[in-house]
């Protein structure tokens, strides 16, 4: 039973089963529950778990297969009050419930329907493989063992076996399949005897069978040692006294306790521990507390079409669960291979070693690429060289340009034959896979260098009739205040130390979030193709923070902004606003939230955009805004350079008095006011050209959904 636990306790390593345990115990009792160093509390996490996911699964079928009237007649009926204290009472009516269970055949309309929802759901498969195959062997073996059933122990033991070898543990495997293979070849005296013995029951208590390595722990090993055992102080022939009279010893000490009554009601051996009172609270507390975290998941109620890390939102890769669903499978045709050519035919020797079986872990979830797990660092130097050849084809071609230049060289004819995905111009030198990229920031120091009063650390304008409009990107750079914040409790934060202190300046804030497609459409420029953040999260609003929040945030910031937006419309974050004050929050969905104190939240039609990067639906919120005729100004606050562009372009075509933008430098943590309207007239003044024409050169010179042509750059055209 302890390696068995052991196997279950990596199987789930990862899946956040960690964490919900940690709701009960904590620091080093944890840790020796998950190593097994603590059998009985180990044993009693398992115990709680499986009667938890009992639960859920058996309220989830009772919700789609409603109960026959028979069966509902004898629940009914249930002994209640002083009749339910006795004994023969609770088990004539257990022994009718389960009479009228085989008549109706629940058993088997509960597998088909089981066996059915696996198929269509892989979170229902996982977490009714986790029951099935790794709690209910477990349980079931303690069950045979304190029943002394000794066919139940084979069976459980059975169910047990093929996990062994797909999960790699090589010496029960071995173990397994050889004792499997002698109980078929002994005789039926033999067998007889071992179902008599196998298990021990020293008082007359039902239930109460311990195996028989645990009853020479607890009688001959607890009584034979003597105070402080051996130590280094004992001589050879001291140390072989106390050997030979080590059954002696512990005879007469179990003789002297029960003639002088030594034990008493809370050391003896017929008080059951699980029995008590205040350890049946106990288990009922715990037991409910791991009930309302895992409800919280819906494993059962096909809520979720991926399977998730339990209060995380992470999710698992299908490979993973699909590889450790199969498991069993793997494994008991491992055992039956074994068992066919070393124990029966012989022709592979004992010794030769197992061969290790592929296994996927929830724990390197995070790591984990389809089809890259046994090849990633081949793929990686194939990469390289790719790169290189490209980089070497750049400036070979570069200088076959030249030698075109002097000797009249059709350039059309010589590059005709030319085969790649992609033109290499467009290319980056060191990647080919993403798009030839400049700096963005150099547009900016171009433009302060032509607009030099247009830049201030001050603002220019008052905030009276002034409305704020913030990227919602960078808000989410802030971090969490806690290392263990829920996604509320994040929520919670950015409303009371950000948003609400932007108040105390403006009357109207909007939050404008990208969509959920921004980030693939950005996948080709090396600032956000360099993500290696491959897991993704399906969150809720009490799922835990990952750890590693930046990484998290720039691999899923839409899965955020949407869990963050259904946090702020909660009753109880909305009365938090103050009085007249109006905060708005659009994206990553096509709509956008009006919320306000004491008002019921609603939809702004004028809003519903469906623009995938928040830069451009920042200005129709803008001229949203303007429309209104309340406010005259409005600052952005973002710190892309596309944002000052789009400012700068469409600065007097909305209509504003002043049109602000706020940018903070990421290094030197300072704000810069860019007045876009006043740069917008001083083109049109001095320049005599339409500021949109910045729009073309920023897409000539590379942005985030376009390569730059050489030689054309943002300071050069």
């Amino acid at each position: 039973m302890k390696n068995f636990m052991i196997l279950i306790w990596d199987v789930l390593d990862g899946s956040g089963v960690n964490e919900l345990l940690g709701k009960i115990y904590k620091g080093a009792t944890l840790r020796s529950i998950l190593n097994v160093h603590h059998f009985n509390k180990s044993l009693r996490c398992c115990k709680l778990l499986y009667t938890a996911l009992s639960i859920l699964l058996i309220e989830q079928f009772l919700t789609t297969s409603p109960l026959p009237d028979q069966i509902l007649s004898v629940l009914s009926a249930v002994p209640n009050g002083y009749d339910y204290l006795k004994n023969e009472t609770k088990q004539k009516w257990f022994k009718d419930l389960t009479n009228e269970l085989k008549k109706v055949e629940l058993s088997d309309v509960f597998t088909t329907w089981a066996v059915g929802c696996s198929q269509q759901n892989i979170t229902f498969k996982f977490w009714l493989f986790v029951l099935q195959c790794l709690f209910e062997p477990l349980i079931e073996l303690n069950m045979a063992i304190r029943t002394s059933n000794f066919s139940a122990r084979n069976g459980s033991l059975s169910k047990m076996a093929p996990l062994f070898f797909a999960n790699n543990h090589r010496n029960y495997a071995r173990l397994f399949a050889q004792h499997f293979f002698d109980l078929r070849s002994s005789s039926a005296s033999l067998l007889q005897h071992l179902a008599r013995s196998f298990a021990v029951n020293r008082t007359q208590r039902p239930f109460s069978y311990i195996a028989m390595d645990q009853t020479i722990e607890c009688t001959i090993n607890k009584h034979g040692k003597s105070h402080g055992g051996i130590s280094g102080r004992f001589n050879e022939q001291s140390i072989n006294n106390w050997t030979n009279s080590f059954a002696y010893r512990a005879i007469l000490s179990t003789v002297t306790n029960e003639i002088a009554g030594l034990e008493t009601s809370k050391n003896t051996i017929d008080s059951h521990i699980e029995c008590q009172p205040n350890r049946v609270q106990v288990d009922n507390e715990d037991l409910s507390t791991i009930v309302s975290k895992l409800n919280e998941e819906n494993l059962f109620s096909f809520q979720h079409q991926h399977c998730r890390i339990l209060s995380s939102g992470e999710l698992i890769h299908g490979d993973i669960i699909n590889n450790i669903c199969s498991s069993f499978e793997r494994g008991l045709e491992a055992l039956k291979t074994y068992t066919e050519q070393r124990l029966v035919n012989k022709s592979v020797t004992l010794d030769e070693p197992l061969r290790a079986m592929r296994r996927l872990r929830i724990r390197d979830n995070d790591t984990y690429t389809a089809g890259v797990a046994a090849k990633g660092r081949a793929s990686s130097k194939k990469q390289n060289n790719i790169n290189q050849i490209t980089k070497t084809v750049d400036e070979y071609i570069t200088r076959i340009i030249i030698l075109a230049e002097c000797r009249n060289l059709d350039i059309t004819e010589l590059f005709s034959y030319e085969f790649t995905d992609a033109p290499l111009s467009l290319c980056d030198k060191d990647n080919w896979n993403f798009m030839n990229q400049q700096t963005k920031a150099d547009a900016l120091n171009f433009l302060r260098d032509k607009f030099p009063t247009a830049f201030s650390r001050v603002c220019p304008i008052t905030f009276d009739q002034c409305a704020l409009i913030v990227d919602g990107g960078s808000l989410l750079e802030i971090r969490p205040s806690s290392k263990h914040s829920t996604v509320y409790d994040y929520a919670a934060q950015l409303l009371q130390n950000v948003i609400i202190q932007q108040f105390k300046s403006f009357d109207r804030i909007d939050i404008v979030f990208d969509s959920h497609i921004s980030k693939a459409l950005k996948a080709y420029t090396q600032r956000h193709g360099n993500d290696n953040m491959s897991n993704k999260y399906d969150l809720k609003k009490s799922d835990l923070l990952a750890s590693k929040y930046h990484e998290f945030v720039h691999g899923n910031r839409a899965v955020l902004a949407k869990c963050m937006s259904e946090c702020w419309r909660e009753p109880a974050l909305v009365q938090l606003l103050p009085d007249h004050k109006v905060l708005v929050v659009a994206g990553p969905s096509e709509e956008a939230i009006i919320l306000k104190k004491d008002v019921a939240p609603g939809i702004i039609e004028e809003l519903e955009c469906n623009h995938i990067e928040a830069d451009t639906r920042m200005l129709l919120h803008a001229q949203v805004i303007q429309s209104t005729y309340v406010f005259k100004k409005v600052i952005i606050q973002a710190t892309d350079t596309d944002v000052i562009l789009l400012c700068i372009a469409n600065a007097k075509i909305i209509g504003l008095e002043a049109l602000v933008v706020k940018s903070l430098n990421t290094t030197t943590k300072v704000h810069t006011y860019i007045n876009s309207i006043y740069i917008a007239q001083e083109i049109i003044d001095k320049w005599h050209f339409d500021p949109s024409v910045l729009l073309t050169l920023h897409a000539l010179s590379g942005c985030d959904t376009t390569s730059f042509i050489r030689n054309i750059t943002k300071t050069n055209f």
